[in-house]
């Protein structure tokens, strides 16, 4: 499988798959979808094909799998509610392209303003808000520091004493410390900001603090309004289905023990009852993909409809690829999770089944139901 790199997936629009051959109603009386929509047809495959998986037998007990102990990082609560790491990332790569030694006036990775000392009548926003605690400019921090910079500026503030050199002082009659209070004055300032979203959503607390939690359904408050912020869904308190589908996607692609998630409950579908129908020896790679335990029968089903198991299957006049036939609409996105660098990546089963579970979970986000892109109701 493929490196999964991605630190926060950001899918937009509607999640769609029909099942050609094995749908009810044709294409053409199907709602229309959106060109991201994704399309996979049922394949014929050869009648005299070896599947040992249709022959019977006992599948694999992803519901007796040991439960890893739980252990979460304790709550690191900010000052101030900010902006996460990931958007400031994101803001440099618009402002800068992501060097974050750019030169010059408007310098670092986020093109804060430097210009000359603090107490004086040219300093800039470097400068003002106690860059120079780290570096004379931008530039020449690390990227940690001006994101710390960055969010004095935008929500923090900065306080500081400057202390004056005495003579000088008394010769002009001020005192000799002087305490600087610069106030935080939002996110204004980066011209980039409607390029990328908009103003973010904010965290009070640590990130990966907040990831290490266990949640439980309809919970609500400030922890869930964090989480929220960080696996890239809106922020209204209450953890529901589609926070619990962001939730499971991040949880799976970032390796972290999905005992923080609370028990599945979204609706599912009836399997049809032949046994035989099912891929018995990929259900244990499904599991490990990211479907709950209670979903692993309807991915064993689907894999049979779609493929009868053969994980190299392409269906080239739709663009569909292996176990669950996923469909070339998908390409970019999955490149940008880190999972696959070409459609031909699919046909190994364990990316193919990734790739099946972030569909699956964006459509629990856009239809408030898994199973809808292939049409198992």
């Amino acid at each position: 499988m493929k490196q999964l790199t991605a630190l926060l997936l950001s899918f937009a629009g509607t999640v769609g798959v029909s099942t050609g051959a094995t749908a009810n109603m044709s294409r053409s009386s199907q709602p229309k979808e959106p060109p991201s929509t994704t399309v996979v047809v049922q394949v014929e495959i050869p009648s005299n094909s070896t599947l040992a998986q249709d022959k019977g037998g006992a599948a694999p007990d992803v519901r007796a799998m040991d439960v890893p102990e739980y252990n979460p990082l304790p709550l690191v609560k900010y000052e101030n509610p900010r902006a996460t790491d990931a958007f400031w990332e994101k803001m440099a790569q618009c402002e800068t392209a992501s060097d974050w030694k750019n030169r010059g006036r408007w310098a670092g990775g986020l093109g804060i303003m430097t210009v000359g000392k603090i107490g004086t009548s040219s300093w800039g926003t470097w400068e003002a808000f106690g860059g120079e605690e780290f570096a004379p400019s931008p530039d020449k921090a690390t990227k940690e520091e001006q994101i710390i910079v960055a969010n004095r500026i935008s929500v923090d503030g900065y306080r500081t004493v400057i202390r004056r050199d005495a003579a000088w002082a008394k010769r002009k009659g001020v005192p000799v410390e002087l305490e600087w209070v610069k106030e935080p004055v939002g996110f204004g300032g980066w011209g980039c900001l409607d390029n990328i979203g908009g103003r973010p959503a904010l965290v009070a607390h640590s990130p990966e603090t907040v990831v290490s939690q266990k949640f439980k359904w309809g919970q609500r408050g400030r922890l869930v309004m964090d989480l929220q912020a960080i696996i890239g869904v809106r922020q209204d308190g209450k953890y529901g289905a589609k926070t619990w589908a962001a939730h499971a996607r991040y949880v799976a692609l970032h390796n972290i023990s999905r005992i923080v998630l609370p028990n599945h409950r979204i609706k599912m579908p009836k399997v049809p009852a032949a046994e035989t129908k099912r891929c018995l020896e990929y259900e244990k790679m499904a599991y490990d993909a990211g479907f709950p335990s209670k979903e692993v029968d309807n991915v064993s089903y689907v894999m049979w409809k779609e493929s009868r198991c053969k994980p190299d299957v392409v269906n080239s006049a739709e663009g569909a690829y292996g176990l669950m036939q996923i469909d070339d609409t998908w390409k970019n996105r999955l490149r940008r999770a880190g999972v696959i660098d070409s459609m031909n990546d699919l046909k190994d089963p364990a990316t193919n089944l990734t790739a099946a579970f972030i569909v699956w979970t964006l459509a629990i986000e856009a239809r408030g139901y898994g199973w809808h892109p292939w049409n198992l109701y």
